[in-house]
């Protein structure tokens, strides 16, 4: 089996790995020596961004003949995972104006179930943030957004998701509606706000070496 990390090939033995999962283990510490996490996985040509296992778990290693790992520095990957978050932001609010026209017409079970797999997309957005607060000791109370810190702004989510939550609990449609249109599409930019925040002081500490 051929190694490549980076565009470089590698000799690593696969020790006692029986799968793709266990030599992933293996490769991670070797990775960490040289300050970098893995990003992305190939595996005979098939790639795949790490943090979707299920694509690949399970899989024998020895039908694999060619494994290739991109990595980048801690950095540049949060910075990446943060950009995928704005363009995610930017779908859910089309998302947001279907279901509202869709609540208009009576709304249907199914369209209830789909929003709320969107909204768990968005919640797992607001639980990034805490991740890249814990892992580079970020003050929230100190990062703004307009003239509030992320501290307030994340306040003010978990409270407008709790709501959001009774709301459909109930289907309280005229409710509902007005959470989305004037609660959660404003929260949807404060929160591409937070992102571009989180992503100015990476960028900046990154820079300097912090």
């Amino acid at each position: 089996m051929k190694v490549i990390i980076d565009g470089q090939q590698r000799d690593i033995a696969p020790g006692n790995s029986v799968t793709v999962e266990d030599f992933i283990e293996l490769l991670k510490p070797i990775v960490d020596k040289e300050n970098k996490i893995i990003s992305n996985i190939c595996i005979n040509g098939a790639c795949m961004v790490v943090g979707r296992e299920t694509e690949w778990r399970g899989q024998k290693l020895d039908g694999v003949e060619r494994l290739e790992i991109l990595t980048e520095s801690p950095f540049r990957l949060t910075i990446s995972t943060l950009a995928r978050s704005r363009d995610y932001l930017g779908a859910f609010q089309g998302q947001i104006e279907k279901f509202l026209d869709v609540l208009q017409l009576g709304g249907e079970e199914s369209a209830y179930d789909t929003f709320i797999a969107d909204l768990e997309g968005l919640r797992t957005i607001v639980g990034l943030f805490e991740n890249v607060r814990a892992m580079y000791g970020l003050d929230f109370s100190r990062l703004m957004v307009g003239e509030r810190s992320i501290d307030t702004v994340s306040d003010d989510m978990a409270g407008i998701f709790t709501q959001i939550k009774t709301a459909v609990q109930e289907q309280d449609v005229v409710y509902l509606q007005d959470l989305l249109r004037y609660e959660l599409i404003p929260l949807t930019d404060t929160i591409r706000g937070v992102v571009d925040s989180l992503t100015a002081e990476l960028t900046a500490r990154e820079k300097n070496g912090i």
